[in-house]
């Protein structure tokens, strides 16, 4: 199971680290006036980290971390990763900067203090979009394989995994979470639909996430953005599809799920391909 939650500011350069603040919506808490959220449950393992960076002038960014009080037993999460001058822009593109962590996710405690903190050399204004995909550790799907590795019901029918394009219109607000609404490309078939993974295009995303309408569950999974579906071979966001992350959410076929995008831009369409098992 994933959560997805974000940072994001724009201020002049700074030299020391200093934090960014925490973008709030309706399932994280806000604390310290802004400077941190409280890590939500129960997705409390850090499994990837995104962060992308603008500045107008020759400066750029040269550090970013994660702090919270219990990684402040070792030390800080110090970012490996990240777009530190992207000239004017500040997509990540098809080939987002990313800390991988889905082999030995790192533990956090629920509700706990949870800060992103950069420094950079810039003059002027600098945008800062960092996007942290938590985890419950669980990437298990709930369905049963057969001998072969293949889905199967509690019959013995094989299940298909089979991506599905879906398109989206809406103005982007920059730097924020904005709603849009997922319009299937070909009519989606009466029944139960669990979702396994994504793909999500926008010409200025940062990354996208879902809420699922009927879950009993406030997480909102989530995926790096492209600029485009086609001709991205990224073994990152390989990761996000087809299962590898477990259980996105269950939808029905009239219930189609909510997403959510953070755009370093304002944009107005996209694609969104998601990887369905129906199931019912």
């Amino acid at each position: 199971m994933l959560d997805t939650v974000a940072f994001v500011q724009t201020r002049a350069g700074v030299p020391a680290l200093a934090t960014i603040n925490a973008l709030a919506d309706t399932h994280v808490t806000v604390l310290n006036s802004g400077a941190a959220m409280g890590v939500p449950t129960p997705c409390t393992k850090i499994a990837a980290t995104l962060f992308v960076s603008n500045t107008a002038t020759s400066g750029k960014v040269n550090g970013v971390q994660i702090r919270t009080p219990s990684l402040g037993q070792m030390a800080s999460l110090d970012f490996a990763n990240y777009v530190a001058n992207s000239a004017g822009s500040e997509i990540p593109g098809d080939e987002p900067p990313m800390d991988l962590f889905f082999d030995n996710p790192i533990p956090l405690l629920g509700g706990e203090a949870l800060s992103v903190y950069t420094t950079n050399t810039g003059t002027n204004n600098e945008s800062d979009d960092c996007v942290v995909f938590l985890t419950d550790g669980l990437f298990g799907v709930p369905l049963t394989l057969n001998a072969l590795g293949q889905y199967v019901d509690s019959n013995g029918n094989v299940l298909r995994v089979q991506p599905i394009l879906f398109n989206w219109s809406q103005t982007l607000t920059a730097h924020a979470w904005t709603a849009a609404t997922l319009n299937p490309s070909q009519q989606l078939a009466q029944g139960t639909y669990i979702c396994i993974g994504a793909k999500v295009s926008s010409a200025t995303g940062i990354a996208a996430r879902f809420i699922f309408q009927n879950s009993t569950s406030t997480n909102r999974p989530g995926v790096p953005c492209v600029a485009s579906l086609a001709n991205t071979v990224d073994p990152a966001l390989a990761k996000f599809r087809m299962g590898r992350l477990g259980l996105f959410g269950t939808f029905s076929y009239q219930s189609i799920p909510q997403m959510e995008i953070l755009a370093s831009a304002a944009d107005t369409s996209g694609q969104a391909l998601l990887d369905l098992v129906k199931i019912a």
